[in-house]
């Protein structure tokens, strides 16, 4: 049985994954194991995590992947390679930020085997920032319209919403690209 005081969420948004990886590393060596989280591309990620007591379990290392799945069949032919190899996952089918983690000393350090799968990544990250984007803007443009047809207040604020989110997805799209963009470099 859980002690509810072995336990702590926090919500925290990020645009870099490696950055984000590098924090749970973090939380894991101050003696926190992520056991859930629950994710949001736009308002971040609110991470469940329980205090443990063995220096054994700070042996995990944290990995996380970017990928949507339509098809239930792909979802678990894709975490059953992990699992082959080593990785565990905490995800669930219906989301797109797959994050992983191995205690297995045999296992790779990372979840990509070349530079290119490392890029599909972040080109998939690239397309769901712009579509929320996009998505925002349709928003933005439906509360114009609405407030100038029938005078109501209320879609102000969602007008301001969503060129907040319009924005914030616009700063992270622009990250990711030069981040692409510098692999890209790289690699050549």
């Amino acid at each position: 049985m859980l002690h509810t005081e072995s336990i702590e969420k926090v919500h925290k948004y990020f645009t870099n994954l490696e950055k984000e990886e590098q924090w749970l590393q973090k939380k894991l060596d101050a003696g926190w194991l992520l056991i859930k989280y629950d994710e949001d591309m736009n308002d971040g990620t609110i991470y469940t995590f329980q205090q443990i007591d063995y220096n054994s379990q700070k042996k995990a290392v944290y990995k996380i992947d970017f990928r949507k799945f339509d098809d239930n069949e792909e979802y678990v032919d894709y975490i059953e390679i992990f699992s082959e190899n080593g990785w565990h996952s905490l995800s669930q089918k219906g989301d797109e930020k797959h994050i992983f983690y191995t205690i297995s000393e045999d296992a790779s350090k990372d979840i990509f085997s070349d530079i290119e799968s490392f890029c599909g990544r972040e080109e998939r990250i690239i397309q769901a920032l712009f579509r929320n984007g996009m998505i925002y803007f349709g928003l933005l443009l439906m509360s114009i319209y609405i407030y100038v047809q029938f005078d109501k207040v209320f879609f102000i604020g969602v007008g301001l919403y969503a060129v907040f989110a319009m924005f914030k997805s616009l700063f992270s799209y622009i990250s990711h690209k030069r981040s692409l963009k510098s692999m890209s470099i790289d690699k050549v």
